[in-house]
């Protein structure tokens, strides 16, 4: 299992491929940008961790597989968006585009 954390201003794509593993996102740290990433899982399954705190948006993805979103939404086939209670249109925000092929990811606060 894989154990993958953010580092600041290392904007990067986060990867699952043919195993299992954890992207930690929860030490993000907003300034008058927002922080976009992409986590991909192909052929395995991951946690994507955020903190609870911060605005989110999950641009949510899957082709035979499954990302599951925090308040329950998920999608397995095809595209869906996650926002948290605190996010807003046009204010900085953590914005990760999650895709799933032949996968699983879950998306944990």
């Amino acid at each position: 299992m894989t154990h993958q954390r953010y580092t600041t201003g290392w904007d990067r794509d986060y990867n699952v491929i043919f195993s299992r593993g954890d992207v930690d996102l929860s030490d993000v740290a907003l300034g008058s940008s927002s922080v976009k990433t992409q986590v991909n899982v192909v052929f395995g399954s991951g946690v994507l961790h955020v903190n609870p705190a911060l605005p989110v948006r999950v641009d949510m993805s899957a082709a035979f597989g499954s990302v599951e979103a925090p308040d329950g939404r998920s999608v397995s086939f095809g595209d869906t968006v996650y926002t948290s209670s605190s996010y807003r249109d046009g204010a900085p925000a953590l914005e990760v585009r999650a895709n799933a092929v032949f996968g699983r990811l879950v998306v944990q606060k």
